[in-house]
Order: structure tokens, then C-alpha cells, then sequence
């Protein structure tokens, strides 16, 4: 896990500082997690894909690294050899705008939002488990009892052993009032002999 320190670092746009703490010329040695290419791969590519001027880049690095990164953009320039691209990127930053939009309104209690706002969302990726099991008890706020089993049943289905949708499905059945029925359901999907 130490090697995403330095790429977080990196991708939060701090990756010149870690490129100057590397020293290379008479030997590799890297204060950081990761070896120094890595490093000057990782400023590369983050700035092939925000395309970001790499001469701006360039004009902050020290000797020891600025050699190693021209050839890592220049390589990503000529071959565009890479699964990471912008459209990741903004798919990503996206998604946590999405995610933090529902955040908000689930504080607000502005259920009907967060409805409209995952089933959008689950439109373009209906097996996101998390996603069904937040729509399911929203659907529980706004008494649509039927929606939100179904959803709880959808993200059980996607991953069986989350415990959260048979949590929830079982606080809707006890809640409707169909307690020994929650109670026997809950306990088959815990794996609990009775």
C-alpha cells in the first residue's frame, strides 16, 4: 500500500516535489515509496492525460529527473500506450461528484433526488451493489415499500455477502409488519441455523 502514498501525492499534483527528492546520478536512490521511473511516469502520464504543458513541468525539475520525464511524455506523445485516459479521469470525478451530490441530499432528506440521481446513475452501471442498497432506502423513506425490495434484492443478488441490503430489506419487513418473516430471511442470508 506504501507505493500509493507517492501516487496520491502525485495525482494530487505534488509530484514535482517527489521527482526533486530523487537523486540518480551515480546510483538510484529514492526517498519515496516508488523507484525513480515510476515516479517520472507517473508526472508523465499525468500530464499526457490532463494535458497539462509539460514545459512547465519541464522548468521545475531538477537534473536529476528532467531527462527521465522528457522521455516518458515523448513516449506517451508518439505511442498513446496507456489503459489510463481522461475519459477515466473525468468518469471518476463524476462519479464522486454523483456520489457527493446524494451525500448532500440524504443530509437535506431530499429523498425524491436521491432516487432520480441513482437510478440515473444505475442506468449506465446497473451492478453497482452500493448504489441499489442507498436507492432501496430511499425508496423506504418515501414509503415504496415494493421498489425498495426489489432494489435490496438487486444488490443482494450482486453481492450476496453484504450485509447492509439484508440489513435493510429485513428493517422494511420488520417495520411493514411482517417481523417473523424479516427475522427468518435475515437469519437464511446470515447463514444462521435456526
Amino acid at each position: 500500500m506504501e507505493p500509493l502514498t507517492d501516487l496520491t501525492c502525485i495525482y494530487f499534483g505534488f509530484g514535482v516535489l517527489i521527482a526533486n527528492t530523487c537523486l540518480t546520478n551515480d546510483g538510484e536512490l529514492s526517498l519515496g515509496y516508488l523507484p525513480i521511473p515510476m515516479i517520472s511516469y507517473a508526472n508523465a502520464l499525468l500530464c499526457y492525460i490532463t494535458e497539462y504543458d509539460p514545459a512547465k513541468v519541464i522548468a521545475h525539475l531538477n537534473g536529476n529527473t528532467r531527462e527521465l520525464f522528457k522521455q516518458d511524455y515523448n513516449y506517451l506523445i508518439t505511442t498513446n500506450d496507456t489503459l489510463l485516459t481522461k475519459a477515466h479521469i473525468q468518469k471518476s470525478e463524476q462519479q464522486f461528484l454523483d456520489h457527493t451530490n446524494i451525500y448532500k441530499a440524504w443530509k437535506e432528506k431530499n429523498f425524491d433526488f436521491i432516487i432520480e440521481t441513482a437510478n440515473t446513475l444505475l442506468n449506465k452501471d446497473a451492478n453497482d451493489d452500493y448504489l441499489l442498497n442507498i436507492v432501496g432506502y430511499a425508496y423506504i423513506q418515501t414509503k415504496q415499500y415494493r421498489a425498495a425490495i426489489d432494489a435490496f434484492n438487486k444488490a443482494i443478488s450482486k453481492s450476496p455477502n453484504w450485509d447492509h441490503p439484508y440489513n435493510n430489506r429485513g428493517y422494511l419487513s420488520f417495520t411493514v409488519g411482517r417481523g417473523r418473516y424479516c427475522i427468518s430471511r435475515s437469519a437464511k442470508g446470515h447463514g444462521i441455523k435456526r
